[in-house]
C-alpha cells in the first residue's frame, strides 16, 4: 500500500474509536453509557441527557431521558419558552411543560443493583398517587402490573410514552404495554415533577435547553 494511502488507513482506525464515544451519552457518576439516539417500540428517539438515581447515597439506576427524533430541539425548545427563557433544574415550568409535550418520551434505566418489583412497584405507586389520587385507579394498577418481576444489576428498564397515551414497559428484555393517557402523561412526574427523583437528570436537561 502506498504510504500516503496507509497514514490514511491508519488515521481512519485512530479516529474510529472517539467517534463511536462520541455516539454514545454517558452518565458520570456510574460512567454507564447509553445510546444517543435509540429506536425503541420502533420509534427513533434522541437523548438529551442523563443523570443518577440514587436512595440516600446509594446508587440504584443510571437514566437517560429520551424525546422521539426529529422533534427534541423544538420540544426542550418550547419547554424553555413556556419556562419563561430562563432554564435551570429548580424551574418548575420547564419540566411540566416537558411533561406535557406530545412527543414520544422514553427513559431507559440502567439498574446498578438488584431491586425488588415491589420497591419498583411502590415507586411508581407514591408518583401516580401525588398526581392523580383517587382519579384512574383502574389504569394506576394496570401500570403497577406491568413490574412483573425483579431487576437484577445490569439489567434494564425502558419506559416508553406515545402521544397518543400507549405505555410500553419492558423489562430486561420482556415488554408489556397498555394505552392510559393520564397514567401516560403523570408518570413522568418520577423524573420530571417537584419531587422528581434525579437532581442530576433535571440539571442535565435544563443544561440541555440552554
Amino acid at each position: 500500500m502506498p504510504p500516503k494511502l496507509l497514514g490514511a488507513a491508519l488515521a481512519a482506525c485512530l479516529i474510529a474509536p472517539s467517534v463511536a464515544r462520541a455516539e454514545k451519552l454517558v452518565e458520570p457518576s456510574s460512567d454507564h453509557e447509553f445510546e444517543s439516539a435509540p429506536t425503541y417500540q420502533g420509534m427513533a428517539f434522541q437523548c438529551p441527557a442523563a443523570g443518577i438515581r440514587k436512595k440516600a447515597i446509594i446508587k440504584v439506576y443510571a437514566i437517560a431521558f429520551c424525546l422521539e427524533k426529529g422533534k427534541a430541539a423544538e420540544t426542550l425548545a418550547a419547554a424553555k419558552g413556556a419556562a419563561g427563557g430562563a432554564v435551570d433544574e429548580d424551574n418548575q415550568k420547564f419540566f411540566d411543560a416537558l411533561r406535557d409535550a406530545k412527543v414520544g418520551k422514553a427513559a431507559d434505566m440502567y439498574f446498578v443493583r438488584n431491586v425488588g418489583k415491589e420497591k419498583i412497584a411502590e415507586a411508581y405507586e407514591e408518583t401516580l398517587k401525588k398526581a392523580l389520587g383517587e382519579d384512574d385507579k383502574e389504569g394506576q394498577a394496570k401500570f403497577l402490573a406491568m413490574v412483573a418481576r425483579d431487576v437484577k444489576e445490569g439489567e434494564h428498564i425502558v419506559l416508553t410514552t406515545s402521544p397518543e397515551g400507549t405505555i410500553h414497559m419492558t423489562i430486561g428484555g420482556e415488554d408489556k404495554s397498555m394505552s392510559d393517557p393520564k397514567v401516560a402523561q403523570h408518570i413522568w412526574n418520577a423524573w420530571l415533577g417537584p419531587e422528581g427523583v434525579s437532581h442530576s437528570l433535571k440539571a442535565a436537561l435544563a443544561k440541555s435547553a440552554k
